[in-house]
């Protein structure tokens, strides 16, 4: 058995300057928060952009190689005052001297000014826009269908040049509609990320958007389906990285297990209040790290909480991956992506799922562990250059 060794990390801080938004999407996991105009400080941005430099260090010592990303989260970044995004990108750069750190953003994009527009692309700003397709979901705060604003949003943005991809959430309201939604982006030609429903305070009145474990495991499967017949063009995540670890399991192929205590960690959630989660677990109290108000990062690394969270990853790896059949051509990050309110899958089931779907698809088809190779090349997806990552 050949095995693929791990590519430079990637480590991603998720920071939350404002929960503040112009929408109201009513599936929103922030939704008691979205009026809220709070944000953070210039002092508490320093210490946040402090910590991530303090990591960033911290890694190279480690592996000798990191790509450290900054991505603006809301609420709705781009809400913001010209001068509070200004102010944040400048301190990145001062922060980061010396450093090619990346700065992101995920915005619904709704209404947005040439003057913000011009911002993101002067700065190389990467942009993932949060849509849909489905219309009349996401709202504004009049309850106006934004649809229109953001499609014209969007070919602002790629007329200026700037590097695009979008999110999508499957939950009722898309489920239905994911071949079009799988189409809508081709067209587009931008890269596309697909998250489940995530669960969220009771207050939100998303009972219309609430979906079977079942339902999600079918909308996967056909989203699947409609990618792998359209030859694979479009850059859809995590779908080609499960993907590429059954195409693995097929031809034999290991990767080296993510281990957090040796590794790293890759995602990191600031939120307004300086508590630092990660992003499987944010804003639960399981998930909480430790707060940036009161400690250094150092501090936050060597405190029993974070301790209890690598014994708590370790053990759910041990429980949930041994015997799995695609446990050595995965890295192990599918137990935490893909996460659904449905706590009766157990973490990984909806992943777990799709690699079944679509190694039964494949096989049905009859690709075999020589066709699915001969597919891997003619198709340009490079098993052997992979990573634990994908």
């Amino acid at each position: 058995m050949i095995t693929v060794p791990l590519r430079p990390r990637t480590v991603t801080w998720i920071v939350k300057l404002s929960k503040f938004c112009n929408l109201r999407c009513a599936y929103c996991y922030e939704w008691d928060d979205l009026a809220n105009p709070a944000r953070m400080s210039a002092a508490e941005i320093d210490r946040v952009l402090a910590a991530a430099r303090s990591y960033h260090e911290r890694m190279v010592a480690r592996s000798g190689a990191v790509q450290t990303r900054i991505v603006l989260h809301g609420g709705e970044p781009l809400v913001l005052p010209i001068e509070v995004l200004r102010g944040f990108v400048q301190s990145v750069r001062a922060h980061f001297q010396g450093v090619d750190v990346q700065c992101g953003l995920q915005t619904n994009l709704y209404r947005v000014s040439d003057e913000k527009l011009d911002f993101v692309v002067e700065n190389h700003v990467r942009v993932s826009v949060s849509f849909d397709f489905v219309p009349g979901v996401r709202l504004s705060v009049a309850g106006d269908r934004t649809e229109g604003a953001v499609l014209d949003g969007l070919e602002r943005l790629r007329l200026r040049g700037c590097p695009v991809s979008g999110v999508a959430v499957i939950a009722s309201h898309t489920a239905p509609h994911v071949e079009r939604l799988h189409d809508f982006f081709v067209g587009l030609g931008i890269p596309l990320l697909v998250i489940p429903l995530q669960a969220g305070p009771l207050s939100r009145p998303m009972g219309q958007f609430d979906l079977s474990a079942a339902s999600l495991d079918d909308a996967l499967e056909r989203l699947f389906v409609r990618w792998f017949d359209d030859g694979c063009r479009l850059q859809l995540e995590p779908i080609r990285r499960f993907y590429m670890n059954v195409v693995r399991k097929m031809l034999a192929i290991a990767v080296v297990r993510l281990d957090r205590r040796s590794h790293g960690d890759s995602v990191f959630v600031v939120d307004t209040d300086l508590q630092v989660y990660r992003i499987n677990d944010v804003y639960c109290d399981n998930g909480r790290l430790g707060s940036l108000r009161k400690q250094s990062m150092d501090e936050i690394l060597a405190s029993e909480r974070y301790e209890r969270s690598l014994i708590a990853d370790e053990r759910a790896l041990a429980e949930t991956c041994g015997g799995c059949d695609y446990q050595a051509a995965c890295c192990g990050s599918p137990l935490f992506e893909l996460n659904s309110p449905h706590s009766d899958q157990g973490r990984c089931g909806p992943a777990l799922a799709l690699h079944r779907a679509i190694e039964r698809y494949l096989r049905r088809r009859g690709v075999d562990e020589r066709l699915v190779g001969e597919l891997t090349r003619q198709r340009t997806m490079k098993v052997l250059v992979g990573s634990g990552e994908g």
